[in-house]
């Protein structure tokens, strides 16, 4: 089960090249390692991005 709260803060986080309070360095998509959460966020940062 995929918790869309967290989904929307550890996506902002990379959106906003935050840092990772895990690692001390900004968060990137590879931090991620559950499948289903990597998945969502990609969807996540596709949708809520200024990006083409």
């Amino acid at each position: 089960m995929i918790n869309e709260i967290i989904v929307g803060i550890i996506a902002e986080r990379i959106i906003k090249k935050r840092f990772n309070p895990k690692t001390n360095e900004v968060f990137t998509i590879y931090d991620i390692i559950h499948a289903g959460y990597k998945i969502a966020i990609e969807n996540y940062i596709i949708e809520h991005s200024e990006a083409v």
